[in-house]
């Protein structure tokens, strides 16, 4: 049990007052000689007058108590700004008494007039000031709320993340604020204002009644999508500030997870706060941290999470397996085993397929296994790899056996698309730069071998001609300049492009001899002005290097995303050209200590063309070396992934979005022979099936609110995509308390985490201050004097009144 005024139990003590006093106050009888009758009568009309003072101070004192104890269990309040003003009329209150008491005493003693009158006056006074002065303040006061009968609005504010599906003593942190919740709305009268709002994009509004709310926070469930928590709070603050009722709070259930109060994603979320809590009027906000605590030292925390699984190739060749990687994090400081598989699910013409209203999923089968051991601060590295595949889009999913506190972070979706070879053709008259480039882009495989990535023509510029445009995806031209073409296969070079291909030109010395000898404009002004827009050559003699500007584009997202980066700077480059760009280029990367581009991306209309302004694959040693050290170090790993990234681009072999993030938006591409496909339809394994549109030969899939993997059936065969939580998104890192000041301002809010902790602060930012508890206190010391003075008063009531007591009967000599 509790006590909502414990500072009443110390009246308990004053029970022993009667006790103590009636102990004190016992006398051994006086012996005396019995006087005559004549001295008796005396005594008698001596003390009458006495008798009624003292009759008339206990009547006044008994009737105060009961008066006293009605206001009491009136339950009186004051408002909080006018507390000052009533300490003081209180503090006269009990002088007047207290001088009245004097006064009586004074009377009875028979001490001189002018001090017992003087006493009693200006005790009188003293009441009278006090109550005119109470009277007049009670009537010019702000009307107060009954604060437990008062409506109120209030915003319940659930921070439902993935994390609030974490387990500890058979109940989830989501059941957990979910009963706070209910425990709320309870204590609330049924004509207040009361709003549940989550983490999901709906907008704020109040709930019709208190049922309506509750069944609101039994459909609460853990959000894999979310809004900023700052952002929620600021609309519950904004809703419950429009209300019309004096009484506004609210409540944020949390887990004050560090994600969800500084998200890496909106990291200046919750400057709004400060300044939004401070306006009027005053919006009372309570955080109830309710976050899962550590059972033991040994169990703490205890949550295996699954990193990203990193794949080689999400577009590899066919019948090449792929290998991938992902790494185990854990909480526990001592090393344990953790155990991992990957398992791909079959491809089916027939499924995934609704029946009897479930989507049920092609069978799932284990390809590979394999252990490791991680700790807190060393997580486990897992090598696992896909087997060969066929064409098609594959689904699978990389699972941890056994189970956790937070399963939601076990499991890791992926999916690989295996196309056929892209169609390549490589203008130029460098054989030995043609075969180094088929080298890098199909390894070991020839390029007439189906397990090939390209499959790749060679073509010197001067016989290149229309013809030659049939059923490419992408061109590489090397070492370009105009004149190598004629105008007839300039233009319909200009027309393929706008079409949909795709060039790459890797400018170089035949670029500078055709410039500088003054040769005429061959090839047509239109490629040459399109092309070809050149300024001059730059020369570095002490070496400069790449630094890539757009890290999110595709051609750069691997190199930008690879752990300490890439070593650029020992690769230098000596010369290379100074390109004009126009507002619509995408400039990839830059040249260090310049703002001369080194890798641009041009539109035009529904293809690109991509420049390297230096050579990227040397005809020799000898001629590349002049230029730059991009394939000449040797260690060139940098230059053969860039390499790769840039044709895997132009190729269409990454186009889309197959693996992603919660969140993100999706647009998956079609093969050729679907682009006349309208519309298809989207399956997953934990909701029904939604029809998707498809526009220029993209499926526009929008932004997923699940991990999973997707299937998206009306072609054959089916494509789809895989979507993941951020890694982020489960760690169980807590909020230090005291960055809650900065995020919130100090004296904005009341962290909690229990019931006990949400009704004391609630009542510390109440308008109203109860009265209940001093005006018992008062009561109880008014029926402790009431008991003093009666005994003091009738313990020699019967000699008083003539009529002998026992006592001094038996006192006769």
């Amino acid at each position: 049990m509790s006590f909502l005024n414990a500072s009443l139990i110390i009246g308990l003590l004053a029970a022993a007052i009667p006790v103590v006093l009636h102990l004190i106050s016992r006398r051994e009888p006086e012996r005396r000689v019995f006087p005559a009758v004549r001295f008796l009568t005396q005594r008698i009309e001596a003390n009458r007058s006495r008798l009624k003072v003292r009759r008339w101070l206990l009547l006044a004192l008994r009737a105060g108590l009961l008066a006293l104890l009605a206001i009491a269990l009136a339950q009186p309040q004051m408002h909080h700004a006018a507390s000052a003003t009533w300490l003081t009329i209180g503090l006269l209150i009990m002088i007047g008494v207290a001088l009245l008491l004097l006064g009586a005493w004074a009377l009875v003693r028979g001490v001189a007039p002018p001090i017992r009158w003087g006493l009693l006056a200006a005790g009188v006074a003293m009441l009278l000031g006090a109550l005119t002065w109470g009277g007049a303040v009670w009537a010019g006061s702000e009307r107060l709320n009954v604060s437990d009968t008062a409506p109120a609005a209030i915003a319940i504010v659930i921070d439902n993340s993935p994390r609030t599906g974490y387990q500890h003593d058979q109940q989830t942190v989501l059941q957990q604020m979910q009963e706070t919740a209910r425990w709320l709305v309870s204590r609330y009268p049924r004509d207040s204002q009361i709003a549940i709002i989550d983490r999901s994009a709906r907008p704020a509004s109040y709930s019709l009644d208190s049922a309506a709310a509750a069944r609101a926070i039994d459909r609460i469930e853990p959000r894999q999508l979310l809004d900023p928590l700052p952002a929620r709070i600021e609309a519950a603050v904004r809703l419950v500030r429009s209300s019309d009722l004096d009484r506004r709070a609210v409540f944020v259930l949390s887990d004050a997870s560090r994600q969800s109060w500084m998200p890496e994603s909106a990291p200046d979320a919750a400057s709004v706060l400060p300044p939004l809590l401070a306006e009027e009027p005053p919006v009372a906000l309570q955080i109830v941290d309710l976050h899962a605590p550590p059972a033991d030292t040994a169990t703490a925390l205890e949550n295996r999470r699954l990193g990203l699984p990193q794949l080689a190739d999400t577009t590899p060749a066919r019948e090449v397996p792929v290998p991938l990687s992902i790494k185990v994090h854990v909480e526990q400081t001592q090393p344990i085993p953790v155990r991992g598989e990957l398992q791909l699910y079959e491809q089916s013409q027939s499924l995934p397929v609704v029946r009897d209203g479930a989507v049920v999923l092609p069978p799932l089968r284990t390809v590979d296994r394999t252990a490791g051991e991680a700790a807190a601060g060393s997580p486990a590295e897992l090598f696992l790899t896909l087997p060969p595949l066929p064409p098609g889009t594959h689904h699978g999913r990389v699972r941890l056996s056994g189970t956790d506190a937070l399963p939601v972070d076990d499991v890791r979706y992926l999916s690989v698309t295996v196309r056929p070879p892209a169609r390549l053709l490589i203008l130029t008259q460098d054989t030995p730069a043609a075969n180094l480039l088929a080298r890098v882009l199909n390894a070991e495989f020839a390029p007439d071998d189906p397990r090939a990535e390209f499959a790749i023509q060679r073509m010197s510029p001067e016989q290149f001609s229309a013809a030659a445009l049939e059923n490419l995806d992408a061109i590489a031209w090397l070492d370009p300049n105009p004149p190598q073409l004629s105008t007839a296969a300039g233009e319909a070079l200009l027309e393929w492009i706008r079409g949909g291909g795709n060039l790459f030109m890797a400018l170089g010395a035949a670029t500078t001899a055709a410039a500088e000898d003054g040769s005429p404009p061959a090839g047509g002004d239109s490629l040459r002005q399109t092309l070809f827009p050149l300024r001059r050559v730059w020369r570095v003699p002490e070496g400069t290097f790449l630094e890539l500007t757009r890290p999110s584009h595709p051609i750069n997202r691997v190199l930008s995303d690879l752990p300490g980066g890439v070593p650029w700077n020992r690769f230098p480059i000596y010369r290379y050209w100074q390109v004009e760009p126009v507002p619509s280029d995408a400039v990839l990367a830059r040249f260090a200590g310049t703002q001369h581009a080194a890798l641009v991306e041009r539109p035009l209309d529904a293809g690109r063309v991509v420049w390297m302004t230096t050579p990227m694959v040397p005809s020799s040693q000898h001629a590349m070396a002049s230029w730059n050290e991009l394939f000449i170090a040797a260690d060139y790993w940098p230059a053969f992934l860039l390499t790769r990234q840039i044709f895997d681009y132009v190729g269409n072999r990454d186009v889309g979005t197959f693996n992603v993030t919660v969140g993100e938006p999706v647009t998956v591409p079609l093969l050729e022979e679907n682009r006349s496909t309208e519309r298809l339809q989207m399956f997953a394994a934990e909701s029904p099936p939604v029809p998707v549109p498809v526009n220029d030969g993209l499926a526009m899939v929008g932004v997923p609110q699940r991990a999973g993997n997707y299937w998206l059936r009306g072609v054959e065969p089916a494509i789809g995509f895989a979507v993941n939580l951020d890694e982020s998104v489960t760690r169980l890192e807590t909020i230090a308390p005291a960055l809650f000041d900065d995020l919130l301002g100090v004296d904005n809010y009341d962290l909690v985490t229990d019931r006990a902790s949400i009704l004391a602060a609630e009542g510390r930012h109440s308008e109203a201050r109860p009265l209940y508890a001093q005006a018992m206190l008062l009561v109880l010391a008014l029926f402790v004097l009431e008991q003093v003075l009666s005994n003091r008063f009738y313990g020699s009531a019967g000699g008083s009144l003539g009529l002998p007591s026992r006592r001094r009967i038996e006192g006769i000599g």
